[in-house]
């Protein structure tokens, strides 16, 4: 196919052999070509028609809004499991201990295991409103968590970052325990009045689901034996409707001495009062008070607590009126 056939294809674009005589006799050209005229014109508009798909296609693809570009992280690997390993221990660490709106809390890891702590320090600034309460003062806590480095294996993925509603900085096993449970030595965070916590150090006894805090190894399994024999009443503690029983005698008293026979310990117990806003100190609190703590801060020894501080009222009830 010479150029001359395929200049008269492309400007006269005959679709018939009539039109391609027509246009070979115009042109000069022998007209027994007008088969391969026909045929050249016909892949010439075979070529525009592809030409126009890619070019409408290309269109498209101009018109898609571009994608964000896949960045590699920032900082080197060791900085970025640094980071990781700081927003676990924070994460359980909020869930745990009350942090005030203005309070700020750090996490700081270490290999020293006598570094391992908690610090708070009040802070008061006067930059922090605006409007009418310009310069007034805001008072907060700084709050610094110091755990293990290896606090996500030491703790963590031992189901202890968070166990009895409080946070757990450090834990290392021990021997001694009975078969079938878990005893740590170990760090935590009890929650205190307002957004005060403190650090204390012991042990650790798990069994199950159940578990118990203890200043001693033979306290905490002292601890979780009884809870342990309190929990074979479960089943009525959770059939029990509890919402019913508080409403008929809520103003009836509820005593620390009922959260320690169903096994609850004494850090733990400490630690949900202030979370729900009682007064420890008191020892005793009504019914309907801690039934209302036990609804923000629904524990499972809270409402055993609350289901045996009712059993024994009934009981004083029946009593009196036999």
């Amino acid at each position: 196919m010479n150029h001359t056939l395929s200049h008269l294809a492309a400007t006269t674009r005959p679709a018939t052999l009539t039109a391609a005589r027509a246009a070979l006799k115009g042109a000069g050209l022998v007209q027994a070509r007008a088969p391969e005229l026909v045929a050249e014109a016909v892949r010439l508009e075979r070529l525009r028609t592809e030409k126009r798909v890619n070019r409408a296609a290309w269109a498209q693809v101009q018109r898609r809004p571009r994608q964000a570009p896949v960045l590699i992280p920032a900082g080197t690997p060791a900085e970025r499991l640094a980071a990781a390993r700081i927003r676990t221990v924070k994460a359980a660490a909020k869930s745990a201990v009350r942090i005030g709106v203005n309070d700020t809390i750090a996490v700081r890891l270490t290999d020293d295991p006598a570094a391992i702590g908690w610090t708070q320090s009040a802070c008061t600034d006067y930059t922090t409103y605006r409007g009418k309460f310009k310069n007034w003062a805001c008072n907060s806590w700084a709050n610094t968590l110091t755990v293990p480095t290896t606090w996500r294996v030491r703790v963590a993925r031992r189901g202890l970052a968070q166990i009895g509603g409080m946070v757990t900085l450090d834990a290392a096993p021990l021997d001694g325990a009975p078969a079938g449970v878990d005893l740590f030595a170990a760090s935590w965070l009890v929650q205190g009045r307002g957004n005060k916590c403190t650090l204390a150090h012991g042990a650790i006894a798990r069994a199950g689901i159940e578990s118990y805090h203890g200043d001693t190894p033979e306290l905490a399994l002292r601890g979780l034996r009884r809870k342990i024999r309190a929990a074979q009443w479960s089943a009525h503690l959770a059939l029990a409707d509890l919402a019913g029983l508080v409403a008929e005698h809520g103003t009836a008293i509820i005593r620390l001495s009922d959260a320690k026979a169903v096994g609850a310990c004494d850090y733990g117990v400490r630690s949900w009062c202030a979370a729900v806003g009682l007064d420890y100190a008191a020892g005793q609190a009504t019914i309907a008070q801690a039934y209302a703590g036990y609804l923000s801060r629904p524990q499972p020894e809270a409402r055993a607590a609350i289901l045996h501080a009712l059993r024994r009222v009934r009981v004083i009830t029946l009593e009196s009126t036999s």
